[in-house]
């Protein structure tokens, strides 16, 4: 129940929205008034047909003379407003330049830089392996040198029972 009120009350909303927006927009009944007020007019004169005639070639004229200035107003406020946009836009696009060539110095310092890390991390890392082959070599040759001993001195034993 409430919502068909509620839809009614909605549509009856639309209704009269629609109907001020046609008297107000809606100019297409005074205008063929108006135009059959001048075709009668005209018919019941014969004489007016000149001046009907200077009545379209004045408004041709007025019209030309209309569009050609607004032509000129439309030139000259462009000219004058964007000649100051195109300079600001050169500003821009300059800085802009000047922003990407920053970005790409720092980018091409950060990989100078991360070569150099990888550098010094891979002489690292050989240092490292050096000193554990080192080492490595280092126990393999104590332990060759005490089998050694351990060997001399059982072999001595040995000989000696």
């Amino acid at each position: 129940m409430n919502s068909t009120l509620h839809q009614y009350l909605v549509e009856d909303a639309f209704k009269a929205t629609d109907d001020v927006v046609n008297r107000i927009f809606n100019h297409k009944p005074f205008l063929e008034a108006e135009i059959r007020s001048m075709v009668k007019d005209f018919e019941e004169e014969p004489n007016k047909q000149c001046d009907l005639n200077q009545l379209v070639d004045g408004t041709y004229e007025k019209l030309k003379n209309i569009k050609d200035k607004q032509i000129d107003f439309i030139h000259n406020y462009c000219e004058n407003d964007l000649v100051p946009l195109e300079q600001k836009i050169d500003r821009i696009e300059t800085k802009m330049q000047n922003l990407l060539s920053i970005e790409q110095t720092k980018e091409d310092e950060r990989k100078v830089k991360i070569d150099q890390f990888i550098t010094k991390q891979n002489e690292g890392l050989a240092q490292f392996l050096q000193n554990m082959e080192r080492r490595i070599n280092e126990i393999d040759s104590s332990y060759e040198q005490a089998r050694e001993q351990i060997h001399q001195k059982y072999n001595k034993k040995i000989y000696e029972k």
